[in-house]
Formats: C-alpha cells, structure tokens, sequence
C-alpha cells in the first residue's frame, strides 16, 4: 500500500494509519504526501502498490500530473483501490466516479478523528458506504443538530455522530459531538456486517446557513463535479461574512474546462446556476475563472469555503444582477 497521507504533525492519516497497515501485515511505502507528487508517482511506479491510501483531490491531482511526471497513466500504474479520507470527497458521487476513472481502481472511504483512536468508519468490498468497525470501542449515537435529540438509525435518516469512549483510559470523552454530519444508508449490508451504513455529506464547521438553508460546500462540489469537462470540478465558495449564516445570494467560483471558451462563459454561468437551484434550492452567483486558478491539492486538506473574495484575472466576467452583493 502506498502512503500518500500527510506523514507529518501528528495528522492521523500519518502513524497511525501506518502502524494499522502494517498491524494487518500489508506493506505499507512511507512516502507520505509531505514528499510532494513527484516522488509519490515515482514509487508508485517503482513498487506498483496493489493500494493507495491518501485524501481524494490529492489523488485526483495525482492522476492528472501522472503523464507528465513519469510518462504513465495512472491507470497503468496497477492500482486495485484507493482507500481514501481526510476531507470530504470519498462520499461525493462526482469526486468517487473521478477517482475510480483516473486510477482505473475502487474508491472506498474511512473516517475516524484523534479524539478516540484512528479510524471508526470504513467502507467494505460492496462501496454501499461506511460500517462502524470499532463497536467494543466506541458507542455512536446520531442526534439532530442543535436540539441533540436522539435519531434512530434507520434508513434514509439524518443526524450528527456523537461518540463515547468505552474503553479508552487515558481520556474518555462521553457524549461527544464530532461534527460530522451522515446519511444512514442501511442496517445491514451484503458482506454480512449488521449495524448503521453511513456516508458522510459534511462537517458543522463546514456547514452555511443561507436564507434558512442548510448548505454543505461538498453538496455544491458534487454539482459542479457532474459539469465536467465544460468546468475543471473545482469550486471554491466564497463566505464573506460573519459566522455561518447570511441573508445574502452566496457566490462560487468555478474554474472552467480546460479545453473550455471563455467564449462560453456566461452561458455556462447560467447553467451552474441553474443546476445548483435545482439541486440545493438556493440562488447564487457563479464566477468562471481558469483552469488551475486554486492552488492544487497537497499535503493540506482541502478548504472548500474562502473567506475573501480572491485577485480575479482581468476581464472575468460577473452577473450585474449580483453588484453590491444584493438579494437578487
């Protein structure tokens, strides 16, 4: 298994997820994101991993620089699957359909956190979503954001995971909120576990309230992800005001295609409006700018939410609907 998590800081993609590789008797290369995409696709090549584990736009990034770096595909590379966590992405239907079409391999998704040990989520063989693998551990509960009413776990229900330690010593937290928000899929699965099915959708820190709304940012990149190629997939939102909430229209910037016209703009502005009031019911502003406008994915999580408006390229195009920031 190739290591392409962050080694460094103490992130729980690092060590730990090593020690459990190695715990199972795989063999884990220790590359680590930290080394940057250059020598991770030279071993990749060198050692051709039967697996990946690594945050989903890191590996998408490395997929598309793989011709150029060491003249390959990635999908020549041999991976198999690509176990992947860290951020939102692994659950997001545009972002799991890219990965597992750029490497030619199965995306599956992990979740876990350093307030409890590593990993309590993991999806199996069946890529229904993520089954809770450490029960003699940790109890979880899901409960409704805000009122922490309990919500029973099934199908179709929405909640926030909130843990207690059962065995840890050192610091057991009971009743713990962690943030994450899931969809509870299933209670049982075909590779014979019993229990909640879960996929993520978005964390509280990440969560916008917008006219009442609940808007997670991985929602809108799962819109835009489905736009490809007329855009890139990446999209940045622009939060530009206090907190969490706004009466404003929100703004998002999307990077177009690359073989995509400027020319094109504004008629491709209207359908990204369109299809995310369709999909998320809110209006916002969409902002074209060029491919590789954002820093490509790192070592570093990626932050889908900027909090100021960045230096747009001369002659981009915005909606004078929009002047003012207003409320059209």
């Amino acid at each position: 298994m190739l290591h392409a998590s962050s080694l460094s800081k103490g992130f729980v993609g690092g060590l730990p997820i090593f020690h459990s590789i190695q715990y199972m008797g795989a063999v884990d290369v220790p590359i680590g994101a930290d080394a940057g995409p250059d020598r991770l696709l030279a071993a990749c090549r060198d050692t051709r991993p039967r697996s990946i584990v690594g945050m989903p736009n890191f590996l998408i990034h490395l997929a598309q620089i793989a011709p150029d770096i060491i003249g390959m595909s990635a999908r020549d590379l041999g991976c198999e699957c690509l176990v992947v966590g860290g951020e939102p992405g692994g659950g997001t239907p545009a972002i799991r359909q890219r990965l597992e079409e750029t490497w030619g391999a199965t995306a599956c998704e992990m979740m876990g956190g350093t307030d409890f040990g590593v990993i309590y989520w993991a999806e199996c063989h069946e890529q229904r979503g993520m089954h809770m693998v450490v029960p003699d551990h940790i109890r979880v509960e899901s409960i409704e954001p805000g009122t922490g009413a309990a919500i029973t776990t099934r199908p179709g229900a929405v909640g926030e995971l909130v843990y207690t330690a059962l065995e840890r010593q050192a610091s057991p937290v009971r009743r713990f909120c962690s943030g994450d928000h899931v969809e509870m899929l299933d209670d049982r699965c075909g590779c014979g576990r019993t229990g909640p099915v879960v996929r993520c959708f978005g964390r509280t820190d990440d969560m916008l309230i917008v006219r009442g709304v609940n808007l997670f940012p991985s929602a809108i990149q799962d819109v835009i992800g489905r736009m490809r190629p007329r855009t890139s997939g990446v999209v940045r939102v622009l939060a530009d005001f206090a907190g969490h909430s706004t009466q404003r229209n929100l703004t998002i910037l999307v990077e177009r295609g690359e073989q995509a016209s400027p020319d094109d703009d504004e008629v491709l502005q209207r359908e990204i409006e369109r299809r995310v009031r369709d999909a998320l019911v809110v209006k916002m502003e969409s902002v074209i700018v060029p491919v590789g406008f954002f820093e490509t994915p790192g070592a570093k999580k990626v932050a889908l939410t900027l909090r100021e408006m960045p230096e747009l390229p001369a002659g981009t195009r915005r909606d004078p609907a929009y002047a003012g920031r207003g409320e059209a």
